[in-house]
């Protein structure tokens, strides 16, 4: 009686390299999901997914893959991982983003009382809900006011992930 193979992150490393660099979306996505599936989160990012990018950026840096190949396989896995960051943080209980579900959205007021400086990243999104953009250190909400449905919220955070400001 033999055992199954178990596929090692080398091998899952080489089907990432295999669908994403030949622009291969949903192959990319079947192996990203085995991946997740068969090893969890946090082995399937520091064995698999990490070490993936990182041979990305050599390749690129080499010559041996173009821009294209790298910008294409860095969005796809960005993209998986701004969903299971979302998953994570509805399970804490905060809300979805109030751009994409216009019935969530709150007053300008409410917003600008609910997002002090000094709260952090999981605080703000606590008072308001999921952000709709995630830039660096800028965070931007949908609010809205009696003359707007929508209102777009940017908050600034610190290095340190603490509000620094709030414009409307």
């Amino acid at each position: 009686m033999s055992t199954p193979h178990r596929t090692t992150p080398g091998e899952w490393r080489d089907g990432l390299e295999e669908t994403l660099e030949s622009f291969d979306e949903t192959g990319g996505h079947r192996v990203l999901s085995r991946v997740f599936d068969e090893l969890g989160v946090e082995d399937a990012l520091s064995l698999v997914v990490l070490p993936y990018l990182h041979d990305v950026g050599e390749r690129w840096s080499a010559g041996s893959i173009g821009v294209a190949q790298e910008h294409f396989a860095s969005h796809v896995l960005r993209s998986r991982l701004f969903v299971l960051m979302e998953a994570d943080e509805r399970a804490e209980g905060i809300a979805p983003d109030s751009c994409r579900n216009p019935e969530l959205r709150k007053s300008v007021g409410a917003v600008t009382s609910l997002v002090r400086p000094g709260l952090t990243t999981r605080a703000v999104m606590r008072a308001v809900g999921q952000p709709y953009e995630r830039l660096g250190s800028t965070y931007r909400f949908c609010a809205r006011s009696a003359s707007d449905a929508k209102v777009l919220v940017t908050v600034r955070f610190s290095r340190a992930g603490r509000v620094t400001g709030l414009r409307a």
